[in-house]
């Protein structure tokens, strides 16, 4: 328990002198209305990266060391020095990254093979003059080393496969040379290539892609993109990047050969852009080097270098992907001031400035308290991971005593094959009529040997069980050495370490069934019930196929009759057809008038008759129907009935190629019966073997899954410990 006194006369966080070395501008709103605008626009930083950065120095150098204050400086300082966009260079290895990176340095720096080279990734950053050149290697331990670039003879040996042994400790390797395209926040980098053979560089490229805000793409000019190029293309436009497609050696082809792969390549580009605008600018590397190392500036025009270099010249004056991250850092930073100024402003005139500075203190009390149960922590995992458990060395002295069983048993199998073999004999002369009993007499000689090894089985099983109960306690004894170990822990912390003995003694192994593992012993049978019960089972299916077609047969003569009475109550209800209707005119007039016989309207009777054609085509319709319904369910049990017949004869031929292969084995028992017990005692051995190694893998994962248990307990201790000990702290 911590007991810590309050000093009333804390010294200010902020005197004059850093008021006005802080001073800085408060930030405008962020959101303003614009006439005309749907959207809000946002303002730009209130000062620049470097002036922010110099402002956060300056901090960091008076609070760096606070508790509060400090972290959240850092962070802020942290967060300005990442705000940096880098280009990318990528392409097939071989195709000349290299080779164009040193045209654009002006000197013959990296590396330049036709084989896969480049191995460490290689960042090019800015200096100011050629006299401040210099390389940073920065190892993946975190540790660097500067050298001047005066003072190395050979760059590669840091960055290539062919290079040092040096290259295996590097994460990366820092180029500062004086290029006019970069900036303090503008970094070019050399990647190991898109198809790097080494899973290493590979992943480097992989990962330093997912930062990259550009990408330069190499592909040789000379033939233009392969198939592979295009998706990485693709996904970088996905992603939004700006790319510039350089064509490498366009010095090796003509001006029209060089139209013609950049024609190609734009038809192919076009429905990968996504409304993107893709440069390809086609460079001579080597041209472009020799004429910049010789000053002949005609040879720099026609390698094209130059046009590259204004491209990336101005995309480095573009800044707009640190605005928003500047903006952001600046409010953040702005922040951080006014709370140490309001927390200065409050220390002077209120009481609860004594209250947070106990709160401050007790924060520092409860880290320190946890950095002394998490090194508890640490330790005791260490213990945990470095339990082994040897369980072949245990298990070795039991597998050779089941294994010098298994040397009896098989003395015992080779009396019984002989004794049976001799039996065999005097009865080979039977006839073929009495195959049924020496069936039965085989099998019966097949359970007894079974038998033998059954109980040879058991025996392995009682030793199984006592190497099991060995394991178990072997476990225990090592849960308790553990906790031994745990009690000589020399450390600050108050912990009950019995209780959590109690708990180490409270947990089991995971119950193990030794049946999970081994084999029940099965009897051989005969297989003369399964023939018989298989014939009878076809005999009555043959039945049943029979039943159902008569069945089929009776009830397709009802439908067809239900057919025929549908018919006659329909014509029933149309009636008898109708006699046609005189039709008559009236002529004359008054006492004259008269009718007059015209003709006959017939309409009565063409719908009766329309009627009877209606009922008369239904009724053969469906008979149709019902005789193609049941023609094809009685076709189905012909097929099934067909299908019977085959397999009854398939049935047949089992049973006289079983009895055949039964002769063989009983000629086979007499005639190589040592053969026989040698094979399948070595099969016998290779099962229980098998059984044996299952096992084994399951005590290991006994012991796997106990460990992980008591490893899942011992930090729920510790944290639950190391709560009770925050708990107990108190601050004067």
């Amino acid at each position: 328990m911590y007991f810590i006194s309050f000093d009333k006369s804390r010294c200010s966080y902020l005197n004059k002198q850093l008021k006005n070395t802080l001073k800085v501008k408060k930030p405008l709103n962020n959101k303003k209305n614009v006439k005309g605008c749907d959207g809000v626009k946002q303002e730009q930083p209130v000062l620049e990266k470097s002036q922010l950065l110099l402002k956060v120095n300056q901090s960091l150098s008076l609070y760096g060391g606070d508790l509060f204050w400090g972290d959240d400086l850092a962070l802020i300082q942290s967060r300005l020095l990442a705000i940096e966009s880098s280009i990318a260079v990528i392409g097939q290895f071989s195709v000349g990254k290299s080779a164009l990176l040193n045209a654009l340095l002006g000197e013959e720096i990296l590396s330049n093979r036709v084989v896969e080279s480049t191995k460490v990734l290689t960042r090019i950053r800015h200096c100011a003059t050629q006299e401040e050149a210099k390389i940073r290697l920065t190892k993946h331990d975190g540790s660097q080393e500067t050298i001047k670039m005066t003072h190395i003879d050979d760059l590669q040996k840091y960055t290539t496969f062919q290079g040092e042994d040096i290259t295996n400790e590097l994460q990366y390797v820092d180029l500062y040379w004086p290029v006019q395209f970069l900036n303090q926040d503008l970094v070019l980098v050399d990647t190991p290539g898109a198809n790097s053979l080494t899973a290493s560089a590979f992943q480097t490229t992989r990962e330093q892609l997912k930062t990259s805000s550009a990408i330069i793409y190499l592909f040789l000019g000379t033939k233009g993109l392969d198939a592979a190029d295009y998706p990485l293309i693709q996904e970088f436009i996905r992603q939004r990047k700006k790319v510039f497609l350089v064509g490498t050696h366009i010095d090796q082809v003509t001006t029209d050969q060089w139209q013609e792969v950049v024609s190609d390549v734009q038809a192919k580009l076009n429905p990968l852009r996504q409304g993107e605008v893709i440069d390809i600018i086609g460079v001579s590397s080597k041209d472009a080097l020799r004429g910049k190392q010789q000053g002949d500036t005609s040879l720099v025009t026609t390698s094209n270098i130059s046009s590259l270099e204004a491209m990336l010249h101005d995309y480095m004056k573009n800044k707009e992907y640190e605005q928003a991250e500047l903006r952001s850092i600046e409010s953040d930073y702005l922040q951080i001031l006014d709370e140490i100024e309001a927390q200065e402003t409050e220390e002077k005139s209120n009481e609860k400035v004594k209250i947070q500075e106990r709160q401050r203190r007790l924060e520092r009390l409860i880290v320190l308290t946890e950095l002394d149960y998490d090194k508890v922590e640490q330790e005791g995992l260490v213990l945990i991971k470095g339990r082994k458990y040897d369980l072949k060395t245990l298990s070795i002295t039991y597998e050779n005593e089941w294994k010098q069983d298994g040397a009896v048993v098989l003395k015992t199998v080779q009396q019984k094959y002989r004794v049976f073999a001799e039996a065999l004999k005097e009865s080979m002369s039977a006839s073929y009529t009495q195959i049924d009993g020496l069936k039965e007499r085989y099998v019966r000689h097949l359970n007894d040997v079974e038998q033998s090894y059954h109980l040879w089985h058991q025996d392995m099983e009682r030793l199984a069980r006592r190497f099991i109960m060995s394991f178990e306690k072997n476990v225990q004894q090592g849960d308790q050495s553990f906790f031994e170990s745990l009690q000589q822990f020399g450390t600050n912390v108050d912990i009950q370490w019995n209780d959590f003995e109690r708990i180490i003694k409270e947990m089991t192994l995971t119950p193990y069934r030794l049946d999970e593992t081994f084999e029940v012993f099965e009897e051989y049978k005969s297989e003369n019930a399964d023939y018989v019960s298989f014939e009878k089972e076809i005999r009555q299916k043959k039945e049943e196929l029979r039943r159902l077609k008569h069945e089929l047969q009776f009830q397709r003569k009802a439908a067809k009759q239900e057919v025929d009475n549908q018919k006659k109550v329909k014509e029933q209800e149309l009636g008898v057809k109708p006699e046609p209707h005189e039709l008559y005119r009236e002529k004359g007039i008054l006492i004259w008038k008269q009718k007059e016989l015209i003709g006959y309207d017939y309409s009565d009777q063409e719908r009766w008759d329309e009627q009877y054609r209606t009922i008369h085509d239904t009724h053969q319709k469906k008979k149709r129907l019902v005789e193609q319904d049941f023609k094809r369910r009685i076709d189905t049990v012909e097929s099934d009935k067909h299908a019977l017949e085959e397999e009854y004869e398939v049935l047949q031929d089992m049973k006289q190629a079983h009895a055949q292969e039964l002769m063989m084995a009983l000629y086979d028992a007499v005639l190589n019966n040592s053969n026989i017990v040698k094979e399948g005692h070595n099969r016998k051995i290779k099962e229980m073997q098998s059984e044996w190694k299952e096992l084994l893998d399951f005590q290991h994962e006994r012991f796997d899954k106990h460990t992980q248990r008591i490893e899942k307990a011992f930090r729920q201790f510790v944290r639950e410990s190391k709560e009770m000990a925050i708990q107990k702290i108190k601050v004067l």
